[in-house]
């Protein structure tokens, strides 16, 4: 290989290299966490998502998903709605808030045989959906599988 040649696939290899970690950086990176807190007598399911990357995000749509393809969006808590769409830069989180005994009231008297939840949720600006397992509670409670 003659010095041209070598000095040609330095630089693109150079060319490759950098442009993977330019696209890596650029890229949405939502971590979606799903627990149990509890917000003085009530029992909150919170859905928190935190960006993990440079590139800001815009989340628009949170919930709780169904194995028919129906969700729980967000609804009016005790511990107030979160105010949608949200943009969160490197480092923000946003958490939105379910009371469990709500919850537990639509799934008691409005779920479909056979149906469960399977997981949270957000939704960005773009439409890509983001989600998380769900908390031990509500597969204890018989609400998730």
């Amino acid at each position: 290989m003659g010095g041209i040649q070598l000095a040609t696939f330095i630089i693109a290899a150079y060319g490759a290299v950098l442009s993977t970690l330019l696209l890596v950086k650029g890229t949405r990176g939502i971590a979606v966490y799903c627990k149990m807190a509890t917000g003085g007598m009530v029992e909150l399911v919170v859905i928190e998502a935190v960006n993990k990357r440079a590139r800001p995000v815009t989340i628009t749509q949170a919930g709780l998903r169904m194995n028919n393809g129906y969700s729980f969006t967000q609804v009016v808590s005790t511990m107030g709605q979160t105010p949608l769409p949200k943009k969160l830069d490197f480092g923000d989180v946003i958490a939105i808030y379910f009371d469990l005994s709500e919850l537990e009231k639509v799934m008691a008297e409005k779920r479909p045989a056979g149906v469960t939840l399977t997981r949270a949720f957000v939704r960005d600006a773009e439409g890509k959906e983001y989600a998380s397992r769900l908390p031990r509670r509500l597969k204890d409670k018989g609400f998730a599988k």
